[in-house]
């Protein structure tokens, strides 16, 4: 287990586990605590809140807990107020922070239970920032980062490696803190409460942007994916209907390329045609600039990316 004796500040990692396709049906929770560096982990299974209490056959097929496993635990309605005490302010990280934040929040919808106030940190943003890797998965980065992940999907082996990532990246950079480490990579941090949240993010001016839908169906090809539009679109799309459409499917927008952007859509353009305007070139040149670093950016053009969210929207 990779640790960090001495360091500043401590965090709690978390992961969750759901039953189904709904995202409040949380059945597991995984928690590691972190002290001067140091990491205890420990797994409550749970019974999903009541009318979302059943277990659809892929979600047992990804974690192996079985309605068996949980009927004689308590619901997270019962659990969940105790877990929140015990994690007081101490901020929490998740990998990939939109799907677990989204449970917690769904689930605590579910049992009538207020949002907590919390802030938190997505290790998935924060390694975009420091990684050059084709995929953001919790196996890749630990890969990436020579961390043995056991057990992929049981909560507390991936609570366990979340907390080691943070570690580790905190490491990598030379950041004694956390606050160090969001200053450093220029990050800021997500903050819940009970009547909305912000997300964890790379610092840009695109605040204006809408947020992603965390409850979008994470199989379709923009969930998580950053989009960077240039030039003039098919069909008389405003800019801000395009934003909306691509945070309604849980996808991020940006107003630069940068090391979290997926695609770079520039319309008024074909393949093998110039490129119709001094901002798109310029952007086009960084897109390319990043990719021969090896963050690979897809250049595509504006009827594509149109196809693109048509593909997107079958799975909503």
């Amino acid at each position: 287990m990779f640790e960090l004796p001495g360091f500043a500040d401590s965090f709690v990692a978390i992961d969750f586990e759901t039953a189904n396709a709904n995202r409040g049906s949380a059945c597991s929770v995984g928690l590691a605590f972190v002290e001067d560096g140091k990491i205890k982990a420990e797994e409550h299974l749970m019974r999903p809140p009541a009318g979302i209490d059943y277990f659809e056959p892929f979600n047992v097929g990804i974690h192996g807990i079985t309605p068996g496993m949980v009927r004689s635990k308590p619901r997270f309605g019962e659990i969940m107020p105790d877990l929140l005490d015990r994690i007081g302010d101490r901020i929490v990280v998740a990998h990939n922070a939109s799907f677990d934040l989204s449970v917690l929040r769904g689930a605590c919808h579910l049992s009538n239970l207020e949002w907590p106030t919390l802030t938190y940190l997505c290790t998935k943003v924060i390694s975009r920032t420091i990684l050059n890797l084709e995929y953001y998965s919790l196996p890749c980065v630990a890969s990436a980062l020579k961390l043995k992940l056991k057990d992929h999907h049981n909560a507390k082996a991936d609570a366990i490696c979340t907390a080691e990532i943070l570690l580790s990246l905190c490491n990598k950079v030379k950041a004694s803190s956390l606050d160090e480490l969001l200053e450093k990579q220029k990050v800021k941090q997500g903050i819940n409460y009970p009547t909305g949240w912000e997300p964890c993010q790379q610092a840009s001016d695109d605040s204006s942007m809408p947020d992603a839908n965390p409850y979008a169906d994470p199989r379709n090809i923009v969930y998580d994916k950053y989009f960077v539009i240039t030039g003039k679109l098919p069909y008389g799309y405003t800019r801000r209907a395009i934003y909306q459409m691509i945070s309604t499917l849980g996808g991020y927008s940006q107003r630069e390329v940068s090391l979290e952007t997926d695609y770079l859509v520039i319309g008024g353009w074909e393949k093998n045609k110039p490129l119709p305007n001094a901002i798109s070139q310029k952007r086009y040149h960084a897109a390319m600039a990043y990719g021969s670093i090896g963050d690979e950016i897809e250049i595509i053009s504006g009827r594509d990316f149109l196809r693109l969210l048509s593909e997107a929207q079958d799975f909503s």
